[in-house]
């Protein structure tokens, strides 16, 4: 029991106000990072690196669940001659059921993070996907360079913006709108809160309204689709719509 209390009393000395000490090392990363003028989306990139290469999170249960998504984007308007913009696309979890719904060629996927874009591209070559039905780019930051010239119909993101700081999503709606047709879709996921919070370092929580503030600054019309929540849970659905050309 005393050792027990001496290593809690020790962990609580290491944690400091933070809720880990990994958090607590991480923020002095994250500080060094914005001390050389670097960009919190470069600190994440290497964050989920990481992660990526230190914990296999590719079991036939997560990507089960990619199967669910496309059932909940269907629900809401996603149809197979869509072109599709898989922004955080991460493993393609959703992506691999995406890939077949869609008609050919219409699955663009892009990450900031170069070791998920590299196990993508393994997973569907050991999937038998053919490099023509689908596109994979790896994103320098929120620069949407590499699908400039492209323009989509459907624009999704699923637990991006919960990891994302406040003027970067404000950045990241814009560019978004830029690569989105006339009358085009951009959906998203965010965690809900009274007020704008951030927990373990990469864990950030928004008000409803915050997120009509920036979708209405970056030219959409936005709603809260109901019942996203059952779907994606502790999160809400936004939905941003780019009003049809006059």
């Amino acid at each position: 029991m005393r050792n027990s209390a001496a290593y809690e009393c020790f962990a609580r000395l290491l944690r400091g106000r933070h809720a880990s000490i990994r958090d607590r090392i991480d923020s002095y990363r994250l500080g060094y990072y914005k001390m050389r003028g670097r960009r919190w989306t470069d600190f994440y990139a290497r964050y989920v690196d990481r992660q990526t290469t230190t914990n296999d999170n590719t079991s036939q249960e997560y990507f089960d669940r990619g199967q669910q998504h496309l059932q909940f984007l269907e629900s809401v308007g996603l149809r197979p001659d869509h072109r599709f913009l898989d922004y955080g696309c991460g493993y393609m979890r959703t992506g691999f059921y995406l890939i077949p719904y869609l008609q050919g060629g219409k699955y663009v996927g892009v990450d900031i993070s170069p070791e998920r874009i590299a196990m993508a591209r393994n997973l569907a070559q050991e999937k038998g996907f053919d490099g023509e039905q689908y596109e994979l780019h790896l994103l320098d930051g929120l620069n949407l360079a590499p699908v400039d010239d492209q323009r989509f119909d459907f624009v999704w993101a699923q637990s991006v913006f919960t990891h994302m700081e406040y003027s970067d999503i404000a950045l990241a709606m814009k560019q978004i709108r830029h690569v989105l047709e006339d009358g085009g879709v951009f959906m998203f996921t965010f965690a809900p809160a009274e007020i704008q919070k951030t927990e373990s370092i990469k864990d950030f929580w928004y008000p409803p309204e915050d997120m009509e503030k920036l979708s209405v600054q970056a030219g959409f019309e936005f709603d809260i689709v109901p019942g996203g929540e059952k779907v994606f849970p502790l999160n809400l659905v936004g939905r941003a719509v780019a009003p049809a050309a006059p």
